[in-house]
Protein backbone atom coordinates (compact mmCIF):
# COMPACT_ATOMS: atom_id res chain seq x y z
CA UNK A 1 0.00 0.00 0.00
CA UNK A 2 1.24 3.51 -0.78
CA UNK A 3 1.73 6.36 1.62
CA UNK A 4 -1.49 7.42 3.31
CA UNK A 5 -2.29 10.78 4.84
CA UNK A 6 -5.18 12.89 6.02
CA UNK A 7 -5.70 16.06 3.98
CA UNK A 8 -7.37 19.04 5.63
CA UNK A 9 -7.80 22.31 3.78
CA UNK A 10 -9.13 25.79 4.28
CA UNK A 11 -9.32 25.79 8.08
CA UNK A 12 -9.71 29.60 8.13
CA UNK A 13 -8.93 30.08 11.82
CA UNK A 14 -9.93 33.56 12.99
CA UNK A 15 -12.77 33.46 10.46
CA UNK A 16 -15.14 36.37 10.03
CA UNK A 17 -17.84 33.86 11.01
CA UNK A 18 -16.75 34.52 14.60
CA UNK A 19 -19.34 37.33 14.53
CA UNK A 20 -22.03 34.65 14.28
CA UNK A 21 -20.41 31.56 15.79
CA UNK A 22 -18.81 32.03 19.21
CA UNK A 23 -15.53 30.13 19.73
CA UNK A 24 -15.08 29.46 16.01
CA UNK A 25 -11.38 28.56 16.47
CA UNK A 26 -12.25 25.96 19.10
CA UNK A 27 -14.89 24.45 16.82
CA UNK A 28 -12.52 24.34 13.82
CA UNK A 29 -9.73 22.73 15.87
CA UNK A 30 -12.16 20.18 17.32
CA UNK A 31 -13.08 19.17 13.76
CA UNK A 32 -9.39 18.87 12.87
CA UNK A 33 -9.01 16.72 15.98
CA UNK A 34 -11.85 14.44 14.81
CA UNK A 35 -10.19 13.98 11.39
CA UNK A 36 -6.81 13.19 12.97
CA UNK A 37 -8.35 10.68 15.39
CA UNK A 38 -10.13 9.02 12.44
CA UNK A 39 -6.78 8.68 10.69
CA UNK A 40 -4.97 7.38 13.77
CA UNK A 41 -7.62 4.67 14.16
CA UNK A 42 -6.69 3.56 10.62
CA UNK A 43 -2.93 3.69 11.13
CA UNK A 44 -2.40 6.96 9.25
CA UNK A 45 0.53 8.96 10.59
CA UNK A 46 0.67 12.01 8.30
CA UNK A 47 -1.55 15.07 8.04
CA UNK A 48 -1.35 17.72 5.34
CA UNK A 49 -2.90 21.09 6.12
CA UNK A 50 -3.49 22.37 2.59
CA UNK A 51 -3.41 26.10 3.15
CA UNK A 52 -5.57 28.95 4.32
CA UNK A 53 -4.82 27.87 7.87
CA UNK A 54 -5.94 31.35 8.89
CA UNK A 55 -8.51 33.65 7.40
CA UNK A 56 -6.00 36.50 7.27
CA UNK A 57 -2.20 36.85 7.14
CA UNK A 58 -1.85 37.34 10.90
CA UNK A 59 -3.01 34.61 13.29
CA UNK A 60 -4.36 35.66 16.68
CA UNK A 61 -2.85 34.39 19.92
CA UNK A 62 -5.85 32.07 20.25
CA UNK A 63 -5.23 30.53 16.82
CA UNK A 64 -1.52 30.07 17.58
CA UNK A 65 -2.26 28.41 20.91
CA UNK A 66 -4.80 26.05 19.37
CA UNK A 67 -2.46 25.03 16.54
CA UNK A 68 0.43 24.51 18.95
CA UNK A 69 -1.82 22.37 21.16
CA UNK A 70 -2.75 20.20 18.15
CA UNK A 71 0.86 19.81 17.02
CA UNK A 72 2.05 18.84 20.50
CA UNK A 73 -0.96 16.63 21.27
CA UNK A 74 -0.17 14.61 18.15
CA UNK A 75 3.61 14.54 18.49
CA UNK A 76 3.71 11.13 16.73
CA UNK A 77 1.94 12.52 13.66
CA UNK A 78 3.92 14.20 10.89
CA UNK A 79 2.26 17.44 9.80
CA UNK A 80 2.96 19.22 6.54
CA UNK A 81 1.58 22.76 6.58
CA UNK A 82 1.20 24.48 3.20
CA UNK A 83 0.84 28.26 3.05
CA UNK A 84 -2.35 29.41 1.32
CA UNK A 85 -3.36 32.71 -0.20
CA UNK A 86 -5.25 33.78 2.96
CA UNK A 87 -2.11 33.09 5.01
CA UNK A 88 -0.03 35.47 2.91
CA UNK A 89 0.47 39.23 3.07
CA UNK A 90 3.64 39.21 0.95
CA UNK A 91 6.42 36.79 0.02
CA UNK A 92 8.07 37.49 3.38
CA UNK A 93 5.02 38.03 5.61
CA UNK A 94 2.59 35.25 6.32
CA UNK A 95 0.49 33.97 9.19
CA UNK A 96 2.68 30.89 9.64
CA UNK A 97 5.99 32.71 10.18
CA UNK A 98 5.92 32.49 14.00
CA UNK A 99 5.22 28.75 13.96
CA UNK A 100 7.85 28.24 11.25
CA UNK A 101 10.39 30.19 13.32
CA UNK A 102 9.63 28.00 16.33
CA UNK A 103 10.27 24.96 14.11
CA UNK A 104 13.61 26.41 12.96
CA UNK A 105 14.60 26.93 16.61
CA UNK A 106 14.12 23.22 17.28
CA UNK A 107 10.48 23.05 18.35
CA UNK A 108 7.66 21.43 16.42
CA UNK A 109 9.91 18.72 15.00
CA UNK A 110 6.84 16.85 13.75
CA UNK A 111 5.77 19.83 11.61
CA UNK A 112 7.17 20.77 8.20
CA UNK A 113 6.26 24.02 6.46
CA UNK A 114 5.87 24.69 2.73
CA UNK A 115 6.06 28.46 2.47
CA UNK A 116 7.33 28.88 -1.10
CA UNK A 117 5.27 30.73 -3.65
CA UNK A 118 3.47 28.25 -5.93
CA UNK A 119 4.40 28.21 -9.60
CA UNK A 120 1.60 28.06 -12.20
CA UNK A 121 1.90 24.84 -14.22
CA UNK A 122 -1.17 25.04 -16.42
CA UNK A 123 -4.80 26.03 -16.45
CA UNK A 124 -7.58 23.94 -17.90
CA UNK A 125 -11.36 23.87 -17.69
CA UNK A 126 -11.13 22.28 -14.22
CA UNK A 127 -9.02 25.05 -12.74
CA UNK A 128 -5.49 26.20 -12.10
CA UNK A 129 -2.80 23.63 -11.35
CA UNK A 130 0.19 24.86 -9.38
CA UNK A 131 3.50 23.38 -8.34
CA UNK A 132 5.19 24.28 -5.09
CA UNK A 133 8.95 24.16 -4.96
CA UNK A 134 9.95 21.09 -2.94
CA UNK A 135 11.79 23.30 -0.43
CA UNK A 136 10.00 21.93 2.61
CA UNK A 137 11.41 23.08 5.95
Amino acid sequence: MGRQFIGIGDCHLDSTLSKYIPNINRIICEEIDVAIEWGIARGIKSVILYGDIGNKPQLTDDAHKRLLSLFYKYADIRFIVVKGNHDTKSDEENGLRVLHHLHLLGGLQNVKFVLDKPELLFKNRFGVHRKVDPGVT
